[in-house]
Parts: structure tokens; C-alpha cells; sequence
């Protein structure tokens, strides 16, 4: 299967970044291949960062990345990133830098992962800090990327494309 045209302009995007600047640290949880950063492991060891299915715990070790002056991305499904509201929230007192990235926002197509990994709020739980950006459309899409992650200024949902 080809990859995602999104995720695979996101997996340019951060690799451009994490090559410019060693302070970049990417934690996955268990979304690295369809995210399309999978190979950046090898590419950047120490800096990719796998939590396993604990969005809790990717934020709260992006968290204390922060702290210690990294610039972490946190990239999961954008409905398991409401797990880590919390977290999330804590980060946020920090007044630290953390780049959220929450993919399959939004409807899914019928041939999609299915209803349990569908994020119909999007980014309106973590629309209180005022950064949310949601990208929709492939042109450019690196570019806008590669934007976001170095100035590390938002929160991102990736939606499929639904036709």
C-alpha cells in the first residue's frame, strides 16, 4: 500500500527538521510507520522515541524532554491524544515547547482503521491555549509542516482525505 500523501510529506517534514537542529526528539506511540518516520530511528538514534500504546507517557516523557531544553513532537492517533489530556494540561503550566501531532482527525473513510481510532472533537480539547491548526489538503503540505515543527508553535491533526 502506498503511503498516506500527508503522512508522508509529516515524515519529510520532521526528518528536514531533526537534520537542521540536534535539540529535536520525535516520540511515536506505535504510530512511526504510518506516520512515515519509521526509518528516522536509524537515521537519528536516541532521538526517536517509541512509547508503545501510551499516549500518557509519550507526553509526560515529552514533558521532561522539555524541561531539559529538547524540543520533543509527540505524534499519535488524534483520538487516543485525548488520553493524555492531562498531561497535556501539566505540559502547558511548564510553559514548555511540546509540537502534538494527532493523525486520522476527523471523519475516516469506509476502508479506514474503523470507528475506534475516528476523532470527531479534533483539536477542540486543546483549543484553550489557541494554537490548534488543523491541515487538510496535500499541496505545500511539507512546507506547512516544516514550518510548525521548527518554530515549534502549534498543535497539528493531519485528516484523511475523505472523498
Amino acid at each position: 500500500m502506498a503511503d498516506h500523501l500527508l503522512y508522508a510529506a509529516f515524515g519529510k517534514a520532521v526528518d528536514s527538521c531533526m537534520e537542521k537542529d540536534e535539540s529535536i526528539v520525535l516520540v511515536t506511540s506505535d504510530t512511526a510507520r504510518d506516520l512515515c518516520v519509521y526509518d528516522l530511528r536509524d537515521k537519528y538514534p536516541g532521538r526517536v522515541l517509541d512509547a508503545g500504546i501510551a499516549e500518557q507517557h509519550a507526553v509526560s516523557m515529552a514533558s521532561g524532554l522539555a524541561l531539559s531544553g529538547m524540543k520533543p513532537i509527540v505524534a499519535t492517533y488524534a483520538r487516543f491524544l485525548t488520553r493524555a489530556y492531562e498531561q497535556i494540561y501539566n505540559q502547558l503550566t511548564e510553559r514548555t515547547q511540546v509540537v502534538y501531532v494527532g493523525s486520522l482527525a476527523g471523519p475516516l473513510p469506509p476502508e479506514g482503521p474503523g470507528i475506534s481510532h475516528e476523532a470527531r472533537e479534533d483539536g477542540a480539547f486543546l483549543e484553550v491555549e489557541g494554537r490548534v491548526v488543523i491541515h487538510r489538503h496535500v499541496a505545500r503540505a511539507c512546507d506547512f509542516f516544516h514550518g510548525l515543527i521548527y518554530l515549534h508553535q502549534a498543535y497539528l491533526f493531519i485528516y484523511s482525505l475523505v472523498k
